[in-house]
Formats: C-alpha cells, structure tokens, sequence
C-alpha cells in the first residue's frame, strides 16, 4: 500500500526516476511473495523510467523470474540484455550468478561451472553464497556427492557470516539513533534546566538497554539452537544421501562388472560385426545399469540418429574410438569427428573427442 502510495505521488509530480525505482520495487515484492508474472509486469513497467545502468540489473531480476518459471530461452534474452546494459565491469558476478544458474538447469554443467565460480569470486557476500549453494546442486545433479557436501557447508558458513554482518549493521544503526536520541534528549534537558528530567532520562535510556541487551542475548541464543539444529539435520540428510548413493555406484559397478562377463561384451571386445539384435541387448544392459539412459541422451540430441546412439551406448560403456569405428563400419577420423559435433550439440562450445568420452562416461 505504501509503494502505491508513493507510485501516485511520484505520477502527479512527474519524477520519472521515483516512478521507475517504485514500480521496481513493487515487482521485488510480488517476487518475494511468489507472484512471479505479476513481478515481472511490474518490472517491465520500471525499465520504461529508468537509466541503462539501473536496466542492467532489472533485466537480471526479470531473467531470475523466468528461470524461476522455467522459461528458459526467454530468460536466456533478458540475461543477455542485462550483460548489454552494463555499464560498470565489477558489477557483472551477479549476472555471471543468474547466467551460471540457467546453463546448469539448462544441463550445460561445464558452461555453468565457469560463470558460477566466477560469481563465487564476488565480493559481495550475498552474490557469493548464492554461487555456492547453486554449485552445491551443480555436483549434486553431476553426482559428485562429497564435493556437494563441501560447497554445502560453505554456503552455510557464508550464511552465518552474512547475518553476522546483518546483526552488526543493526547494533551500529541503533546505536546511532541511541547516540542522537541522547544528544536531543540532553540539549530538550538543558533548556529546561530541569536536572530531575534529566535523571528520569538516563535511567529510562539505561532500562531500555538492559532490555535490549537481555532481548539480544535471548535472540543469539534462540538462533544458535535453531541454527545446530538445522545443522544437524542436515548432516543427517545428506548421510543418508551419501550412504544411499554409495549403494546404488556399488550396484552398478557388480552389474557392470557382470556384464563384462556376457558373449555380447566378448563380442564387443573382438570388434566382430553386432546384429540388429545385438544392438537390442547392448540397449537393455546400459538401460539396466544406467536407467533412463536413452531417453536422455535423446533429450539433449533431439536429432541424434541411430549411429549417434550406438556411438553413445559403446563411449558410455568406456569403447575406445578404434574399436568403434570397426562395429560401425566408419574410419577412426569420422568417430573423431562425430565426437566433436555431439559434444557441441550438448554443451554449446567446441570440446575435443576426449571431452565427449569423459562427458559420455559421467553422464547419468
């Protein structure tokens, strides 16, 4: 209500930046309170009334509302105009924070690596832990569990540090209006010259702080319980992660391993000519161990033929390119080549035949 307020008020006297900051504003808190189409009308309504600089960070805000709705490729758009309407390059790592979230919901985890760990070398301490935690699910989604689990930590460390910093701000703004309040409070006094006033003032002012710093050491200690607990719990969940992970790696590895056993993989090894149904079983034993495999790999290569998925089945079951190229029928040079291309496709950027086997060989 008061943002309506001061929207009406800044309308009639015509100031185009009050305009633009309330409509902001407004749209920041429709965003806070899960409105996300109606946070991003308002936005759009504030970069009308606004300066290239202060655009800049709204487009960022309307690209985190579309990744919010995942809306990828329109969020994409707004990343990219907010890159444009930069003005000042240390003011990019919240952008490169919002970029680095979309490729990694977009499954380009090498690209979002690269711009998240840029943003987690910002110095602002909220752009830094948001980098974190978005790392944290990039290696969880990647399946490097303990590397998750640090990061996590982290971010933790890095929340405690920010409400650290938010308490002190707090106690130097009190104490700033405590140290003014006084100053008025005494002059009021003088010019009354009433000493009993006087003495009335300072032990209402010394009752107040003993209040207030009762009421603190009840709220640090409240938090700290709150905060070990949660702590502890989530210690305790992601165990019970780690753990169920670690099961479920030593089940593939024995069914792997047992495939390894099979006439198929023997085949496989010899490079003898595979069958169409021999190619229908070598299917079913990675969908086995690797469930949902196929579907997958056709999500990221919508176009992928049938040669690219049987180049995909023997690179995730670690063929070498030489012993490909003899069940497919192709030279060695054209595997290599297909690599590239696939890799690209995926992941956006040139990568080497290499990067396509170690991408292929972690892919879940």
């Amino acid at each position: 209500a008061c943002q309506e307020k001061a929207l009406a008020h800044f309308s009639i006297t015509k100031d185009t930046t009050g305009i633009g900051m309330t409509l902001r504003n407004i749209g920041r808190i429709y965003s806070k309170s899960g409105a996300l189409d109606s946070a991003v009308v308002y936005y759009s309504k504030a970069i009308l009334y606004l300066s290239k600089q202060s655009c800049s960070s709204i487009y960022n805000e309307i690209g985190d509302l579309y990744l919010r709705l995942e809306e990828y490729s329109t969020a994409f758009k707004y990343i990219r105009l907010a890159f444009k309407s930069l003005t000042e390059e240390n003011e990019k790592t919240p952008l490169y924070l919002n970029l680095g979230d979309f490729y990694r919901k977009t499954g380009q985890y090498d690209s979002a690596h690269y711009y998240l760990s840029l943003a987690g070398a910002s110095p602002n301490m909220y752009t830094k832990a948001g980098a974190t935690l978005s790392l944290s699910y990039l290696e969880e989604e990647r399946q490097n569990y303990s590397t998750s689990l640090m990061l996590r930590e982290r971010y933790l460390q890095l929340q405690d540090s920010i409400r650290t910093q938010e308490r002190s701000e707090t106690l130097q703004r009190i104490q700033s209006l405590y140290k003014y309040n006084r100053i008025e409070k005494e002059r009021f006094a003088l010019k009354r010259e009433a000493n009993q006033r006087t003495l009335q003032l300072y032990t209402s002012l010394l009752i107040f702080f003993v209040c207030i710093f009762i009421l603190t050491i009840f709220f640090q200690r409240i938090n700290r319980i709150n905060r070990d607990r949660y702590e502890t719990e989530l210690r305790l969940l992601e165990q019970k992660q780690y753990e169920k992970t670690q099961e479920h790696l030593v089940r593939q590895k024995e069914m792997i391993d047992l495939f390894k056993e099979s006439p198929l993989y023997k085949k496989i090894e010899a490079k003898d000519r595979l069958s169409d149904d021999d190619w229908e079983e070598l299917q079913k034993e990675i969908e086995s161990v690797y469930q949902g495999f196929t579907a997958h790999v056709k999500k990221l290569l919508p176009d992928a033929d049938i040669t690219d998925l049987r180049l995909c089945y023997l690179t995730k079951i670690n063929i070498s390119s030489v012993q490909i190229a003899c069940l497919l029928c192709l030279v060695r040079s054209t595997i290599t080549k297909k690599k590239q291309v696939l890799y690209k496709k995926i992941n956006g950027v040139e990568g080497k035949a290499k990067d396509f086997d170690i991408f292929m060989v972690n892919f879940r």
